[in-house]
């Protein structure tokens, strides 16, 4: 017998066999991206299942062996440190000391030292050879001689720096001398030549031609304390410096007596790098000309020693040298390290 619904609405609110799914966004995102798998061949590659896959390999003996760079580093490290050092071993100074030219035998036999003094008294006897001993006698005085001419300069105020100032070694071996200005004409002429040439190079004349392997020695025309002063006198009548602090900051302008207070209270040194008035860049204190004594005087050391006893700190004597300006010595640095 046939069952009659009488609920009109009982189809409405029962579950349905095949409810909607509701939407996963971590397979639909993953869908839009591309997959990648470590077992997927290559682009345009012929998938095969096992023919031409390698297997892996296992880890053997030599898999802690390091590589060829880190084995070139660790031989060069035992190099270093475990091969003798060759400069001072007898083969060496037997080679240095040794005769370039002439060989010497160490048990000649009588027959050997009869021929050699035989070679010796003809070779010294040769007209040649004693004309190239003569001629290395005559430099060696004509050397001395100009160097004997050119020991002072003109200037008496300059002897002791001239002559504190060593020789530079020629190609032949010899001390190439320095040519002193003699006379006060020649003086006046090397200084007009060099006024002559800067001021017209300098306002775009045309420059009297000047050989250039030797050039014009105006400071030894003008004096080196003479030159010293004017720039000494310079630096007082100029003003607007500025120096760099320790942080690299650009402090300035600064007049020289502010200068003066810094390197007393020991805000800077001689090592701090300073630039100023026609400078092109900037320099250290003590390589520009004249301004480390302008800044550095007297009073500037008599105010370091009073900063140092009102701070309660170690008292710097004017000849001994800071903390980090004492010479380095190998032993120091062996502690150090």
């Amino acid at each position: 017998m046939a069952s009659i619904k009488f609920d009109a609405f009982e189809s409405w609110f029962r579950k349905p066999q095949n409810p909607i799914q509701p939407i996963n966004l971590l397979s639909l995102t993953q869908s839009f991206l591309p997959t990648t798998s470590s077992n997927s061949p290559n682009f345009a590659s012929i998938s095969s299942s096992g023919f031409f896959s390698r297997k892996p390999k296992k880890p053997g003996l030599d898999s802690d062996k390091p590589g060829p760079y880190k084995q070139m580093v660790d031989q060069f490290f035992w190099e270093c440190e475990n091969l003798p050092d060759y400069r001072h071993t007898p083969e060496v100074e037997i080679f240095l000391n040794e005769d370039p030219f002439f060989e010497n035998k160490e048990n000649p036999t009588e027959d050997e030292l009869k021929e050699n003094e035989k070679w010796w008294q003809d070779f010294r006897g040769s007209p040649v050879v004693q004309f190239l001993a003569r001629a290395e006698e005559i430099a060696d005085e004509i050397n001395r001689i100009e160097l004997k001419e050119n020991e002072e300069p003109f200037r008496k105020e300059d002897k002791k720096l001239w002559q504190a100032v060593p020789h530079v070694i020629g190609l032949d071996g010899r001390p190439m001398p320095r040519k002193a200005i003699k006379t006060r004409e020649e003086s006046d002429d090397k200084f007009w030549d060099f006024t002559k040439q800067f001021f017209f190079g300098l306002w775009g004349f045309r420059q009297r031609p000047y050989p250039p392997g030797r050039p014009i020695d105006v400071a030894q025309a003008i004096g080196y304390k003479r030159l010293e002063k004017r720039y000494y006198d310079f630096i007082m009548r100029s003003g607007g410096w500025y120096y760099k602090d320790r942080l690299g900051r650009t402090r300035g302008p600064c007049e020289l007596i502010t200068l003066k207070t810094a390197w007393g209270g020991g805000i800077i040194d001689k090592h701090t790098f300073i630039w100023g008035e026609d400078m092109d860049e900037w320099a250290p204190i003590h390589m520009v000309y004249g301004l480390e004594p302008a800044i550095a005087t007297w009073e500037g050391l008599v105010r370091q020693q009073q900063l140092s006893f009102i701070n309660f700190r170690r008292v710097y004597l004017p000849g001994f040298p800071l903390k980090g300006m004492r010479r380095k010595l190998i032993n120091s640095f062996k502690k150090k390290q």
